[in-house]
Formats: structure tokens, C-alpha cells, sequence
């Protein structure tokens, strides 16, 4: 028999069982259905956890902070110094130390533009923290400074602001767009609490220059002389009173962070390896995309029996036509072409279908989360991400299925024997 003949004879018997066919399509549809949403999931989650979490961790950077305990001999553990960066710094393999310092007094944050005030932590970093997250412009307002105090802060705040003052304050939202060049008051020594100011508070302008998720997410960050500027006149030209409150040691590369951290782990401070966390965040990521496999395997499984089955019955239904189909002169390999092109159609089409409905699936549990779950931090745009060539897979995957799963059942028309076949009906 020719393709042709095949095909027409294959589209024939699918019309023939509409019912069935139909519930076929359907089973395959939302078995891929399913496998695009899942898919589309696990790729979310992988994003979430590396472009955000990891990015802002780099592999090749370690946290120093303080442990700020009573050690075992009575003394307190040992804080962060110019003694100890220069330790650090001495280190084979770390290429850079960025110290972190934080206002020891209370200070107040007001600003015209969103009609807020609050109390602030205000941190002084280097600039080289979030320089890749700045534009040059926004990097050189940094660093050079002036009249007007430039600062960052942490898209983190911005999301934790955004999620839970703005909704609740009825408060605008803001984005990077609406703080960029926005001016706050700091009123250094002031607070809330009267007793915990001790000097008639001191009014400072500052303007935001960039927004980083490298900066400090409770307060706002400023150049790291700014800070030791307002520790000695709040102390009155006396030392700086506070230590730092912590390092970013950015060794020269991922392989050297380990050896970085357990040597300044034995200094007794607290450390955190980029590469570490990133390792955790991997395996957490791993086992996500793992228990989805196992749900989208136990579901295609699941559907390649639904079509083996309803294959199966078309085989026992059908005797007749295909011992007619023998004694006309069809060779065993054109009946069992003829049922794999059932299959393949079923597939294809079901396939098809299904990957539409996936993105519509994906579509609704986004608009569900946005409006029906509660507001939450960090929360991505979409919980899902679709790529073309894995969806195109997923297509070829759901029609390989199919064939595979009418093979026994062609296999068992092929080798039926005509005229068995034509007695039985």
C-alpha cells in the first residue's frame, strides 16, 4: 500500500470511533498539558533561585561578620579590625576585602516624595560593593559624593517595602525608575524612642543614586567615609566606637573560597562561602526539578496506558477490516503502519493541544498568585518560564509516547491471521 493509502485508511479508522479518538486526544492533551506546566516550573524555580539568590552571592565570595558570643575562656569573641582586614588582605588568593560599618546611634529617615518617616540603618560601604550594579554615572556620583550624601539601596528593600508597607500605608510602590535621583532626610541622632537620642540630632540630605541588591537590605547604604564622618561627631571627635560590622572578601576565584573561608574561621569570625550557599541552593533546585520529573513520568506513564488500551480495543473492533485488509493484498508491515499512524495522530494532535493548554494553565496560576495569595517579599514576576526548545521536546516527546505506546497493539493487528480474523467477525 502507498503512504497515502495508509493515511487515508488510518484517518478512516479514527473517524470511524470519534468518541474514542477523542477521549484519546484528550488524555494525551493533558498529560502534556500537565508536563508543560511542571516544566515551565521547575525552570522558574531554577531562575529564582540562580538568578537571584546566586547572583547576589557570588561563588567567589565569602561574608565575614563578627560571632559576637562569650567563648569558652570567658572572653568575648573577637570583632572585625583594621588588624583583621589586614590579616585578610594577606591572604594567598583573596583578591579584594570590602568593609561594611553601620551608625551606632539612632537615626530618622523622611521622605517628601512618598510622605514616609522611619527609622533607618544606615551602613557605609565601598563602592566596588555594588559597582556592577551601577551605571557609570550612578558609580561616579558614588564615589565622588558632595553637599548632597549619595546612597543605595537594596532592590530586596524595595520588594519587602513594596510587599508589606506600600499595601498596607497605601503607600505608592516603587520601582527603580521612581527612586533614582529621589531625595531623603536623615536626622542622624533622632528617633522615635526620645530617650535614645543623646545630641540635638543633625539634619543631612542625601540623594539615591543607584539601586543595588549587593547593598544592605535593612536601611540604606552611603560611602563608607560618610559613616566614620557622622560616628565622630556624634561622639564628639572621639574614635570610631564601632568595629565593622562586616567584610565581603572576594577571592580570585571560586577554587580559592573554600581555603579563604576556613582561614578566617579560625580567626573566630562567622562565615558564610558564596560558594557554599550556592551549593545548597543547587541541591534545593535539584530536588525540585527531581520530584517533578518523578510527577511527569508517573503522568505520561499513566497516558501511554490509556492509549495502549484504547488501541488494544480498536485492534479487537476492527478484525474484520484488517482481515479484509490481508486477503486484499496488505502486506503485515502496512497494518502495522497504518496503526502507528493512529498513534502518531494522536499524539501529534493531543501533543498540540496540550502545549496550548500548558501556557493557558501557566497563565491562570500567575494571575492566582498575584491576586489571591498573599503579598510576599521577593516574589517573582512569574513562578513559571517557558523555553521553546524544551516545549518543542515535549511535542516530539508526547508523539514518540504515543507510537510507542500503539506499538503492541499494531504489532497484534499486523500478526493476526486473515482468515482467522474474517471468521471471528
Amino acid at each position: 500500500m502507498k503512504l497515502s493509502a495508509r493515511i487515508e485508511t488510518s484517518l478512516r479508522g479514527l473517524f470511524s470511533r470519534t468518541r474514542r479518538t477523542v477521549f484519546l486526544i484528550l488524555g494525551v492533551a493533558v498529560g502534556i498539558a500537565l508536563l508543560v506546566f511542571l516544566t515551565a516550573f521547575s525552570y522558574g524555580v531554577k531562575t529564582f533561585f540562580f538568578d537571584k539568590m546566586i547572583r547576589t552571592f557570588p561563588a567567589n565570595r565569602v561574608e565575614v561578620k563578627p560571632m559576637r558570643t562569650v567563648l569558652d575562656n570567658g572572653k568575648v569573641a573577637p570583632g572585625i579590625t583594621d588588624e583583621t582586614i589586614d590579616k585578610i588582605k594577606a591572604m594567598p588568593g583573596v583578591k579584594s576585602v570590602l568593609p561594611m560599618t553601620a551608625l551606632t546611634f539612632p537615626t530618622l529617615m523622611a521622605s517628601a516624595a512618598i510622605n514616609f518617616q522611619t527609622e533607618c540603618a544606615v551602613y557605609g560601604i565601598e563602592p566596588e560593593l555594588v559597582a556592577p550594579d551601577l551605571e557609570p554615572e550612578q558609580l561616579r556620583a558614588f564615589q565622588m559624593g558632595g553637599d548632597i550624601v549619595p546612597a543605595v539601596i537594596s532592590s530586596n528593600l524595595m520588594d519587602v517595602y513594596n510587599m508589606s508597607l506600600a499595601g498596607s500605608r497605601n503607600l505608592p510602590r516603587l520601582d527603580r525608575e521612581f527612586v533614582l535621583s529621589k531625595t531623603i532626610d536623615l536626622y542622624l541622632g533622632q528617633s522615635t524612642i526620645p530617650l535614645a537620642a543623646t545630641r540635638i540630632p543633625r539634619r543631612v540630605e542625601c540623594r539615591i543614586v543607584g539601586v543595588s541588591p549587593q547593598a544592605p537590605i535593612m536601611g540604606i547604604s552611603v560611602p563608607l567615609r560618610y559613616v566614620q564622618e557622622w560616628e565622630g561627631w556624634y561622639h564628639q571627635g572621639e574614635p570610631q566606637r564601632s568595629n565593622y560590622v562586616a567584610l565581603m572578601v572576594n577571592a580570585e576565584s571560586p577554587i580559592e573560597t573554600d581555603h579563604i573561608a576556613e582561614r578566617i574561621a579560625a580567626m573566630g569570625l562567622l562565615v558564610t562561602s558564596g560558594k557554599e550557599e550556592a551549593r545548597k541552593l543547587s541541591a534545593i533546585a535539584r530536588l525540585v526539578t527531581g520530584f517533578i520529573s518523578v510527577i511527569s513520568i508517573a503522568i505520561l506513564f499513566l497516558v501511554g496506558i490509556g492509549i495502549m488500551n484504547g488501541l488494544a480495543m480498536s485492534v479487537m473492533e476492527q478484525s474484520v477490516r484488517i482481515g479484509i485488509l490481508r486477503a486484499s493484498g496488505a502486506r503485515k508491515r502496512d497494518v502495522l503502519s497504518i496503526f502507528l499512524i493512529e498513534a502518531m495522530m494522536i499524539g501529534l494532535l493531543g501533543g498540540a493541544i496540550g502545549v496550548g493548554l500548558g501556557f493557558l494553565l501557566t497563565r491562570g496560576a500567575d494571575y492566582l498568585a498575584w491576586h489571591y495569595m498573599p503579598p510576599l517579599p521577593f516574589m517573582p514576576e512569574s513562578f513559571f518560564i517557558h523555553s521553546a526548545p524544551t516545549t518543542l521536546l515535549i511535542l516530539v516527546f508526547g508523539v514518540l509516547m504515543s507510537c510507542a505506546s500503539g506499538l503492541p497493539p499494531a504489532l497484534r493487528a499486523a500478526n493476526l491471521d486473515p482468515a482467522e480474523a474474517l471468521r471471528s467477525g
